[in-house]
């Protein structure tokens, strides 16, 4: 079989299942443990972090500027990046910018927040896929507290203007972070250091499926760093009863089939999954 599908998925590298292996087998400590399996586990987690910024490209990534939170793979990095800025900064503004043909893990996720009270708006594309511009700049507001915006379509792999992104918010006055979806240019082509939130994937460069990061700015979203990786606040966590719908989409059907309550069913049936 000739395999032509590349950007759906990759098989994975012989060499990446070795290091798997040997870390599976040796490699087993806690990396929070003094001992010395713990510490090596510790250093290899290090060295997997700069590894993931040094495949982001660029000196902006190269220079230890980023955080990088690891995921089980695009999805849970997108809803980890819009639930959290968004409930992150829901004092400063309720406006949301996104474009008509990101991804499901991302769309779906506005529209969960858009059902919450957030004011969404779908930027549209032409037939080249390429963002309506005038759209964008009159979209993005003082009232702007998160842009998503993916890099490289998944469908027909149009490069999205990202590079405006932050200049028409800083135009703007909006006090909103940039997200990123860049799942289909990890590791092909350099990231834009620019953005605030940067989701990533393994599978796509032949990498281990359920594996992905989330890179966060530490310069630029210096504040709501631990609020984006927390996005269900302790507030809110005791607000929630049992029947609510959960903070983070669901990564599959069988999460359904676990919690039968009404709610929870809509929740699931609007979520698509990204491995």
């Amino acid at each position: 079989m000739i395999y032509l599908d590349n950007s759906a998925t990759t098989r994975q590298y012989d060499e990446v299942t070795e290091a798997m292996v040997r870390a599976m087998k040796d490699g087993y400590g806690n990396p929070s443990s003094l001992y010395q399996l713990g510490v090596d586990a510790e250093k290899a987690v290090k060295v997997a972090r700069r590894q993931v910024l040094e495949a982001a490209g660029g000196q902006a990534f190269a220079a230890g500027d980023w955080d990088v939170v690891f995921t089980s793979g695009g999805t849970e990095a997108d809803n980890m990046a819009i639930f959290g800025a968004a409930r992150a900064l829901r004092r400063h503004g309720s406006r949301i910018v996104t474009t008509a043909v990101e991804h499901p893990a991302v769309l779906e996720c506005v529209k969960v927040l858009e059902a919450e009270g957030f004011d969404v708006v779908r930027v549209g594309v032409g037939a080249d896929c390429m963002p309506d511009m005038e759209q964008l700049r009159a979209a993005i507001d003082g009232n702007t507290i998160l842009v998503s915006m993916m890099h490289v379509n998944n469908e027909v792999g149009t490069v999205m203007p990202v590079g405006a992104v932050k200049e028409i918010m800083r135009e703007k006055g909006a006090p909103g972070l940039f997200h990123c979806d860049a799942v289909q240019s990890f590791g092909k082509m350099p990231l834009p250091s620019d953005a605030d939130l940067i989701s990533v994937s393994g599978h796509k460069i032949h990498g281990p499926k359920g594996s992905g990061a989330l890179l966060i700015s530490k310069s630029k979203a210096p504040r709501s760093r631990r609020q984006i990786c927390r996005p269900l606040s302790s507030e809110a966590a005791r607000n929630q009863d049992a029947d609510q719908a959960p903070r983070m989409c669901p990564r599959s059907s069988d999460w359904d089939a676990r919690r039968r309550s009404p709610r929870r069913t809509a929740q699931a049936a609007i979520c698509r999954q990204r491995i």
